[in-house]
């Protein structure tokens, strides 16, 4: 018999910079910042779950990802991106891939419908949510203006509630790991 499962892998990284200008006025020096002393990163394998079973898909709605041109009008991730199927979101990724337009591309998300509180602005800008079951159809995207259309790339994932509890506990597991890995 053969299985498949799906996950996708989240990594992220914060270096807190400190920028010093050099005595000769030009040269500048980056280094961590003097009073904070590291960087943070972790990364962490979230698990869709069983998606086939010897061939036969049994849950395609776990783990969907799709390319979308912002507009300055609200889209919906679920029927005006993505079709239909997504169930509850407990994971999303959206990057900024290209302008889709003549300015700055920007990209304006809403998790709860109405309020869009999370802003990417510029190419290769990024963000990884993690959600507590959001219906795909409160997920919304648009951009600030006609000349700030973005091109960008959405990931999307449900986690189980059995898998979730399952990388919870890989997580607290490696919490330790994670603050070792994270010194400079």
């Amino acid at each position: 018999m053969s299985d498949t499962t799906y996950r996708i892998r989240l990594a992220g990284t914060g270096v807190p910079l400190e920028i010093v200008t050099l005595v000769d006025g030009v040269e500048v020096s980056r280094n961590i910042h003097s009073s904070i002393g590291r960087k943070l990163q972790g990364i962490l394998d979230l698990a869709g779950g069983l998606t086939t079973i010897d061939g036969t898909d049994t849950a395609t709605k776990e783990l969907k990802y799709a390319q979308y041109t912002t507009t300055t009008v609200e889209a919906a991730l679920e029927y005006d991106i993505v079709s239909t199927g997504l169930g509850a979101i407990t994971a999303l990724i959206v990057s900024i891939v290209e302008p889709g337009s003549t300015g700055t591309p920007d990209c304006l998300i809403a998790i709860d419908g109405t309020n869009f509180e999370f802003i990417l602005q510029g190419k290769g800008d990024h963000t990884i949510l993690r959600l507590d079951d959001i219906a795909g159809n409160n997920i919304k995207f648009k951009s600030s203006g006609a000349t700030e259309l973005a091109v960008i790339d959405i990931l999307v994932m449900y986690e189980t509630n059995f898998l979730r509890d399952v990388a919870s506990r890989n997580l607290m597991a490696s919490a330790d790991e994670f603050l070792r890995v994270g010194s400079a």
